[in-house]
């Protein structure tokens, strides 16, 4: 009985430090591959989140000049 619950023990133990391993080196390829993580950065003035890494633009950006193809992206409630 305790020796077969040691057992299943290890074995977990080993699976779970596969399961990091691979992790890392999934993580490691994605910052490799210049994939970006973290949360989306939001505008500090209206809070809605940016679209891709492209700066927001919304109806609180003052000023001219703003590239019309830059736009935010609304809350999801995801």
């Amino acid at each position: 009985g305790k020796m077969f619950a040691h057992i299943l023990a290890a074995m977990a133990n080993f699976e779970r430090e596969r399961i990091r391993e691979r992790t890392m080196l999934g993580l490691a390829r994605a910052k490799a591959q210049g994939k970006k993580f973290g949360r989306p950065r939001k505008c500090k003035e209206c809070g809605r989140f940016e679209s891709g890494t492209k700066r927001p633009l919304c109806s609180c950006v003052k000023g001219g000049g703003a590239n019309p193809s830059l736009i935010c992206e609304g809350k999801s409630g995801v």
